[in-house]
């Protein structure tokens, strides 16, 4: 389960509207190891992720499946979040940096925040 931690919002010069917020993923022992150990960053949309690591490894089938549950369960948060914004359902994307990739224990259970953001369509009729 996804909790906010902070929003803001961003206007781009052509006037699209941009909405950020900063959410936890609860993760399992498993895929806090790996990221902590061998993810250097990550990101992704609906049809994309993309990740960065810090050095090399055997790609297992098992860790390749992890990472593709991975980037969905950040983006169906991300896209969660952002449908109950408003947002157009097309654009929400999530990021998680490096210097941002830090792992939460508490009470034995782990949690990762992800930079999230979408597009805001505003209805102008009042």
């Amino acid at each position: 389960m996804a909790k906010s931690k902070k929003y803001g919002w961003s206007e781009l010069e052509d006037g699209r509207e941009f909405m950020y917020k900063i959410l936890k993923c609860e993760l399992t022992k498993e895929q806090a190891k790996f990221l902590k150990e061998y993810v250097s960053d990550m990101s992704g949309g609906e049809d994309v992720g993309e990740v960065n690591y810090k050095k090399d490894f055997i790609l297992t089938k098992e860790i390749e499946e992890m990472i593709e549950e991975l980037h969905q369960m950040f983006y169906d948060t991300t896209r969660n979040w952002a449908w109950d914004c408003g947002a157009d359902g097309e654009t929400e994307t999530y990021v998680i940096n490096e210097n941002e990739l830090e792992i939460i224990k508490r009470n034995d259970r782990f949690f990762l925040e992800i930079s999230c953001c979408c597009e805001i369509t505003l209805d102008e009729t009042y």
